[in-house]
């Protein structure tokens, strides 16, 4: 690891209170900060975009701050601090995971009847201008709410609509097809059909299937696939239970604590480095995943960016996250819970 990633891990480390051991439910809940925030400058209407990903600003508990990109023109543009953290009873991420995927089975299935599974989520991201002489040119914030509508087989419906004034980000509504899905370890795994659905397998089931379909898969690589799960799957108590119990068995995970997320909702986090010089946002970065203290659920990602940044920020800081804030079955792709 370079000095300039030990130097933004000893920053995050800073920020982290130690001396308030908390066992969940209940813990202490850390206060937001006052959110301000400034948009970045465009410079280049011939710029190549790089988005790393399309998302939105939380309306509660976000805090933001001004950092500045000297490696670029001196770009601004608002950026996140990392999430607070203040430390749990239990430090070791196996107990934890399957502690949070032991209460996860315990919750009842999600509200509603019908075919389809209603999700809404809350995305956040910065993004860049590249010239592909001169490199950034301009950067800015995308925010969106998305909404989906998921079928068994995979179909199903995706509503996505821009919160900000950045006309990069249009407003989507689009069929979802049951096509080959992209998986973090750049193989293909096709979406399940209605004879192979995720939604009616057991915990146990899920927990085999995921780990066969994934493996040599690095740990980081097991944080985005949670991620794509949750996203495109029924939020029921077997697969909150599954993926805790997935990731319990990976290396290199470590517990941060209780926070609160950018909505204001208290969650318990575990994180792991990633390292991809071909990634959108940096080339070192830290993915936390945010869990429901009592439900056991996933509730928010986050990207905090460390080391060989292609995004206008001071590290750390948080460059993504993803809030999902309600779900349950409904009849059509034109009914909300």
């Amino acid at each position: 690891m370079s000095q300039h990633s030990r130097d933004a891990l000893d920053r995050i480390a800073a920020q982290r209170p130690q001396e308030a051991d908390v066992d969940i439910p209940p813990f202490t809940r850390p206060q937001p900060a006052v959110e301000t925030s400034r948009r970045g400058r465009r410079l280049s209407r011939r710029a190549i975009l790089l988005t790393a990903a399309a998302g939105v600003a939380a309306a509660a508990g976000g805090s933001f701050a001004v950092m500045r990109y000297a490696r670029s023109g001196g770009t601004d543009v608002a950026a996140l601090p990392p999430l607070a953290f203040q430390s749990l009873a239990e430090s070791d991420p196996r107990r934890l995971l399957l502690s949070l995927a032991e209460r996860a089975s315990r919750q009842p299935p999600p509200s509603g009847t019908g075919p389809y599974f209603y999700s809404r989520s809350r995305r956040w991201s910065i993004v860049t201008d590249q010239h592909v002489v001169f490199g950034t040119m301009g950067a800015g914030v995308d925010q969106l709410v998305e909404e989906t509508w998921i079928a068994r087989d995979g179909t199903g419906r995706m509503v996505r609509t821009p919160e900000g004034d950045d006309p990069r980000s249009p407003h989507m509504d689009v069929p979802v097809g049951s096509g080959p899905t992209r998986t973090p370890d750049a193989t293909y795994h096709p979406d399940p059909s209605a004879d192979d659905s995720m939604w009616d397998q057991p915990a146990e089931q899920l927990q085999a299937r995921i780990t066969r379909e994934g493996a040599g898969r690095t740990t980081a690589q097991w944080f985005e696939s949670a991620t794509s799960l949750w996203e495109r799957q029924a939020h029921t108590p077997a697969l909150g239970a599954a993926i805790p119990r997935v990731l319990a068995d990976q290396p290199e995970i470590r517990v941060e604590g209780a926070t609160t997320d950018r909505a204001g909702r208290r969650g318990v986090a575990v994180s792991t480095m990633a390292r991809d010089p071909r990634n959108g946002y940096a080339e070192v970065r830290r993915l936390y995943l945010v869990f429901h203290p009592e439900t056991g659920f996933l509730t928010a990602v986050e990207n905090v960016a460390l080391d060989g940044l292609h995004v206008p920020v001071d590290p750390p800081a948080t460059v993504h996250y993803t809030l999902w804030l309600d779900g349950g079955y409904v009849p059509d792709t034109e009914t909300r819970p």
